[in-house]
């Protein structure tokens, strides 16, 4: 333990935040590379038992927005980061809806975050507009242009959800794929076939030793 329990109190330097912050940005980008490069390979070599670890790891990519997202997009570090996080958020929101959609045997040519609206993102998290949250506030079910509709801090979750379902979409995308769905098919049948065959060798062979014991004993008499 330190012998200067004063030190243990400061908070790091903003250089020191801003480098973390970054790290944090870095990780959020590699996390969503490699579930995008995970998908694609079992997508061309799908098993059950890949699927299934895929979708305990959609949930841990989903969670890895968090920090962006909990963080306002880092504004009180270094209002710079803003517009980086930003950008990169909604980067990661289209990798995800493109490849959703070329699992799922269609062209995804749309992109509603044009420029305009990351700028408008981008102002809206860096001015001070956040309202706190009301518990007698009705929950907005159909949101039209969420930077007019919601308050900064509902936005930035807005942005977080949305990044969240591009993951299970194309974690659905994948399973509801008719080349994934045939593989593993094929899969399931190679599967019993050897299991019908594994069954019918340890049949046959306690048929063999049930028949070779017989004849020893026979000879025995």
């Amino acid at each position: 333990m330190s012998s200067f329990p004063e030190l243990e109190e400061t908070p790091p330097s903003t250089e020191v935040q801003r480098e973390m912050a970054f790290t944090q940005i870095r990780l959020f980008q590699a996390v969503n590379t490699d579930y995008r490069e995970l998908v694609e390979l079992i997508y061309r070599h799908p098993s059950s038992d890949r699927i299934t670890r895929l979708r305990e790891i959609c949930g841990e990519v989903k969670d890895s927005s968090e920090p962006i997202v909990e963080a306002g997009f880092f504004r009180y570090i270094d209002p710079g980061l803003v517009g980086e996080s930003v950008n990169v958020l909604i980067e990661e929101i289209l990798q995800n809806r493109k490849l959703a959609s070329a699992l799922g045997g269609e062209d995804y040519d749309g992109d509603e975050f044009d420029e305009e609206f990351r700028q408008r993102l981008v102002e809206r998290v860096l001015t001070d507009d956040q309202e706190p949250d009301e518990e007698d506030t009705p929950m907005v079910l159909f949101i039209t242009d969420p930077l007019e509709e919601l308050p900064t801090e509902d936005l930035i979750r807005f942005m977080g959800s949305l990044h969240e379902r591009t993951m299970k979409d194309v974690l659905e995308s994948l399973e509801e794929s008719e080349d994934v769905e045939m593989k593993l098919e094929k899969e399931y049948l190679r599967k019993e076939r050897v299991r019908t065959a594994v069954i019918g060798l340890v049949a046959f062979a306690g048929a063999l030793g049930g028949s070779l014991l017989a004849d020893k004993i026979n000879k025995q008499k």
